[in-house]
């Protein structure tokens, strides 16, 4: 239950905030059942968090265009509607959201569009999952919600601890709106976040232990699709 209603309330796939404080999901769990009892997605019986009641309320938009499946290694998630057997679910670098391909002739693959599967949407499928204590949370970053990892000692970090230590030569910055050199929290605001070589000066904003060799070292499953 607690991973169909993960699954439902995902909202904009892209952006799905469900695990933050402000919308706890055995709190969703309550309203679904109650919902489903009432047969009315328009409770004002129950006394709830806005958050909440508003994730109900735009359920029917969450679910449009889209249907809930069941991958062959077990894990459930959100599809396009016009999705059927046969069709591959990829994490693909660069892409903020799990991608559905379709295969055609000569090992090629159409682009399907995105799709949601509870607890892979935040790098799980490359790094695995946080340890015990510690979640993923949206903060806001220079007019942007970026995702922020919480350690379960309550401190928080953009720079994923999933990913080990960073390649020889490199380290990470942080800075301000203005450009200058800055702590990674300012006034309970994170600052934007880059990665420098000092063997080469180079500065990216990608993070450079998540190159596909630097994957591939890790174990990672990688492959090369062609979109057509």
């Amino acid at each position: 239950m607690d991973t169909f209603v993960a699954t439902i309330f995902s909202g904009s796939i892209a952006d799905s905030f469900l695990h933050n404080d402000d919308v706890e999901l055995r709190e969703l769990v309550i309203l679904y059942k109650a919902a489903c009892e009432q047969d009315s997605f328009q409770l004002s019986s129950i006394k709830t968090s806005r958050s909440a009641t508003l994730c109900l309320r735009e359920l029917s938009t969450y679910l449009q265009g889209r249907k809930f499946f069941i991958a062959r290694t077990g894990l459930v998630g959100l599809c396009p509607a016009w999705a059927a057997e046969g069709d591959v679910i990829v994490v693909a670098l660069g892409c903020e959201s799990l991608l559905v391909l379709h295969p055609t002739q000569n090992s090629c693959f159409h682009v399907g569009g995105e799709c949601f599967v509870n607890a892979m949407m935040n790098g799980e499928g490359l790094l695995g999952s946080l340890g015990p204590g510690s979640r993923h949370e949206p903060k806001w970053r220079h007019g942007e919600w970026v995702p922020v990892v919480i350690k379960n000692d309550g401190t928080a970090t953009q720079l994923d601890p999933r990913a080990g230590p960073l390649p020889p030569g490199w380290s990470v910055v942080y800075r301000s709106k203005y450009g200058e050199a800055s702590p990674e929290i300012v006034d309970g605001e994170f600052q934007a976040q880059y990665f420098r070589n000092s063997d080469t000066g180079e500065e990216v904003w990608w993070d450079p232990r998540l190159t596909s060799e630097n994957l591939k070292k890790r174990g990672v499953d990688m492959q090369e699709f062609v979109l057509v």
